[in-house]
């Protein structure tokens, strides 16, 4: 099986379980994510394939409703009400960013997201072994991984010394793991350049800085 089939069909099947609410009225599902609808439109087709596989076809006897953030992390507390306020049967939240969001707004309608990473700090399962909570999904990133990361980065360039962190501020995961590198980059003696990045017109200037920083590196490497 294909990895994106096996993560939609992860969404897919708590939706059997929890979708129908009466025999009568077509299940109700919300999709929240914190990108565009063009960029995550890959993986829509396959949620939708999927769902028809289970027996379900939007405008039949399933009715999905679409809220898209366009990158905009900021713009997700507020879609998350929008999409609460429906009382859908389920949440698929494809990014941790999202499915934060809609637990900050309900605790008992289930969240499912295909990139639920550092679940635990960021309070949306109680523990690993047991979630306890209304969230569900797949884990792309584990405690201690950025900071191993790291350490091979080094490896492969020991002349390394500095290292650019270009990554969303309102990223919910993004704090533990700056501070999970940030140690690491300390501990072999070496500096991180974390420029601002908040909203995507901060993009440009994100990477001119990490730019210019590079070059500051590679002339003072250049001098001793």
């Amino acid at each position: 099986m294909k990895r994106r089939h096996f993560v939609v069909l992860l969404s897919t099947a708590p939706i059997a379980a929890f979708a129908q609410r009466s025999a009568n009225e077509p299940a109700l599902i919300a999709f929240l994510d914190g990108k565009s609808r063009a960029a995550g439109q890959g993986l829509t087709a396959v949620f939708l394939q999927e769902l028809r596989a289970l027996g379900y076809e939007d405008g039949r006897n399933a009715q999905i409703v679409y809220r898209f953030a366009d990158g905009r992390d900021d713009r997700l507390p507020g879609l998350a009400k929008e999409v609460v306020a429906h009382k859908p049967s389920v949440i698929l939240a494809p990014g941790v960013n999202a499915a934060a969001a809609a637990r900050a707004v309900t605790q008992t309608i289930p969240i499912v997201s295909w990139a639920l990473a550092d679940a635990v700090n960021l309070g949306l399962v109680a523990s690993y072994a047991r979630p306890g909570k209304n969230v569900t999904g797949i884990m792309p990133y584990v405690e201690g991984l950025p900071a191993k990361q790291l350490e091979v980065a080094r490896k492969v360039v020991p002349s390394t010394h500095k290292v650019g962190l270009f990554g969303n501020l309102n990223d919910p995961k993004a704090p533990p793991q700056r501070k999970e590198i940030e140690a690491a980059v300390h501990a072999l003696k070496m500096t991180a350049v974390v420029p601002p990045l908040s909203v995507p017109t901060e993009i440009e200037a994100a990477m001119q800085q990490l730019a210019r920083e590079r070059r500051t590196w590679l002339s003072s490497s250049r001098r001793r």
